[in-house]
């Protein structure tokens, strides 16, 4: 014959306890994940401004090379903006569609690839920026976004997020101890009363007022 388990009840103090550190949880939780997606979606608005500027510019500086279609004065001018800007591919064409000059920012290992994801997944699409030389189009500009900014600010907002609900649950620990106790001393002193009353017979103890 199986005799039933003895179910095990829950302490006041545990059951207090959980209660502040879930809510503190998911208050953190809920904080933390809507700052962090719209910290994101202006981070790409800002982005894709940025690279509309920085395409413009490229156009503005290659012109000539373009016009005179040297490929060697194209390059160089297109390094020396796209390496120091949020690029990650940057391509000049001329007019009849051939690649003219290409940068391309090196390979560092694995925080590339994942800036690289990041940026595909995050960023718009390449953009594409016709080059005019006296009202005429001459050529195009295409840029790729770089993922540098956006991996630097999920890895800072993940470390918040981490430290807020550390220190969440440490404060929600400590109001559940400070509330147990609240609660537990005049149950603590109620206790001891009756149980003088009842094993010594000593009626003349009184319960102190409690807070609550």
């Amino acid at each position: 014959m199986n005799l039933p388990t003895a179910r095990i009840r829950p302490t006041l103090g545990s059951v207090i306890g959980r209660g502040h550190l879930i809510v503190a949880l998911v208050a953190i939780t809920m904080a933390s994940v809507s700052l962090t997606l719209l910290g994101v979606l202006a981070l790409r608005v800002y982005a894709d401004h940025n690279l509309h500027l920085i395409a413009r510019s490229i156009s503005y500086t290659v012109e000539a090379a373009v016009v005179f279609d040297d490929s060697v004065a194209a390059t160089e001018a297109l390094a020396v903006i796209a390496s120091t800007e949020e690029v990650a591919d940057a391509e000049v064409f001329n007019e009849h569609g051939r690649l003219l000059a290409r940068w391309q920012r090196p390979e560092t290992g694995l925080l590339s690839e994942l800036e690289r994801h990041i940026a595909k997944t995050f960023l718009e699409k390449p953009i594409s920026l016709p080059i005019i030389h006296q009202g005429q189009n001459i050529g195009a500009v295409l840029l790729s976004g770089h993922g540098g900014s956006l991996l630097r600010f999920l890895l800072s907002g993940l470390a918040g997020i981490v430290l807020c609900t550390a220190v969440s649950a440490w404060v929600a620990l400590y109001l559940a101890r400070r509330q147990l106790r609240a609660i537990t001393g005049p149950l603590r002193s109620l206790a001891e009363v009756a149980h003088a009353a009842r094993s010594e017979r000593a009626l003349d103890p009184r319960v102190p007022p409690g807070a609550i």
